[in-house]
């Protein structure tokens, strides 16, 4: 293994993306929000809104806005292993030169 900085977080998790996503909108739906979906080229087109979410991905750096930000893109890659039976799973996600966590299956 080569020695690479990392930063330990106790109580740290992986958030399952489609899950979370999912979950935002029902959470908004809940609460009178209303989809409505476009391209926009700066804040500026929504400042209306009363609450606008802004996540981060590709894109994110063309916005005027956010160029102040020290912001750099990484192209993500998955990889899926089979992890061997003998082993224990990983107790605790890695987050280093790789992104390393266990898919926990759930009872059916």
């Amino acid at each position: 293994m080569s020695v690479a900085p990392g930063l330990w977080i106790n109580k740290g998790i992986i958030v399952q993306s489609k899950s979370y996503l999912e979950g935002l909108w029902q959470a908004c739906k809940n609460q009178g929000a209303i989809f409505k979906k476009c391209s926009i080229h700066s804040l500026d087109e929504v400042k209306d809104y009363d609450v606008v979410i802004l996540t981060l991905g590709a894109h994110s750096l063309h916005f005027p806005e956010l160029k102040r930000f020290p912001l750099t893109t990484v192209k993500g890659q998955i990889l899926r292993l089979q992890w061997p039976n003998e082993l224990p799973p990983l107790p605790f996600v890695l987050n280093t030169q790789a992104l390393l966590w266990m898919k926990i299956k759930k009872a059916v």
